[in-house]
């Protein structure tokens, strides 16, 4: 986060005059234009992130994944809506090399990877996995054709299809 932002928030913790809400000077929309889309939405992405998304891909995937060992030649964008997860948009880029994969005759070449973070509302008993739920309905889902397909399941989440659900409005 710049410092800018940090400005930004902890002004708004403070009284805010209508001076503050200004365009000139250090005024909050002032703050706020200067921000990319990017960091207002997505957020920022965890220090690592492209090498753990990309050894992921690799020991689940395999193929044109094991073609590169550098985290340049993958994109990772982080999804936005989650409110207890985290969830990842990678690709591989055109550059790699392509290799028949064995496991996976059509290869993804973009996945979503999705890695847990603590539940707010638990409604399970404390002993079970706090995912079992999950990761069963989700390959339940996968198998019948009626969700994403799933690549792999790890302790921390889970590799899927990603799945493009952009919508355009048609007027």
């Amino acid at each position: 986060m710049s410092k800018s932002t940090t400005n930004v928030i902890s002004k708004s913790v403070e009284k805010i005059s209508l001076d503050d809400l200004s365009t000139n000077g250090d005024g909050i929309i002032d703050m706020f234009s200067k921000l990319k889309d990017e960091e207002i939405i997505r957020g920022t992405k965890p220090e690592g992130l492209e090498k753990k998304c990309l050894q992921l891909c690799q020991s689940f995937i395999g193929g044109s994944w094991l073609q590169t060992t550098e985290t340049g030649n993958i994109i990772v964008t982080r999804i936005t809506g989650g409110l207890t997860n985290q969830l990842y948009r990678v690709q591989l880029k055109d550059t790699v090399n392509r290799v028949l994969n064995s496991i996976y005759p059509i290869e993804p070449t973009e996945v979503a990877i999705k890695f847990y973070m603590p539940k707010h509302m638990k409604s399970y008993n404390e002993e079970d996995g706090e995912r079992l739920n999950d990761i069963i309905i989700l390959t339940i889902l996968s198998q019948v054709g009626i969700g994403p397909k799933v690549y792999g399941i790890f302790s921390e989440g889970v590799i899927q299809e990603f799945v493009d659900v952009s919508f355009q409005l048609c007027l």
